[in-house]
């Protein structure tokens, strides 16, 4: 399942419209349906904001074999949330630009290696 996709049904498993998951990440409606299309493959802010306004860890927006990779509903970020993979212990950091640039990077070159 694409990136995408895990956003779309997240979004849908929380009764949300695009306008309002776009409104609470901070993003334009027509740029989260272009995400959710797979047109554009989102930033690590823009993932990490989704992710939030979803009230769930990024790691299930970008990763096989996690709730919301099949039909196991998504599963909320916990209080006591323990990291388990790079993208849950990436989550709440802070990074310079060039940090996240280099992630992105690798975000999207993982996704383009998904879609081949």
């Amino acid at each position: 399942m694409t990136i995408g996709a895990r956003i779309r049904q997240s979004r849908k498993q929380k009764g949300m419209t695009q306008t309002k998951l776009a409104e609470n990440a901070g993003i334009s409606r027509s740029y989260l349906a272009d995400v959710e299309a797979d047109r554009y493959n989102p930033s690590l802010k823009t993932l990490l904001e989704l992710a939030q306004a979803l009230g769930i860890a990024v790691s299930c927006l970008i990763e096989d074999g996690l709730p919301g990779s099949s039909s196991e509903a998504v599963a909320p970020i916990e209080r006591n949330h323990t990291p388990t993979t790079i993208a849950a212990h990436i989550e709440n950091m802070d990074f310079t630009e060039e940090e996240t640039k280099a992630i992105d990077d690798f975000v999207s070159f993982l996704a383009s290696r998904r879609k081949q």
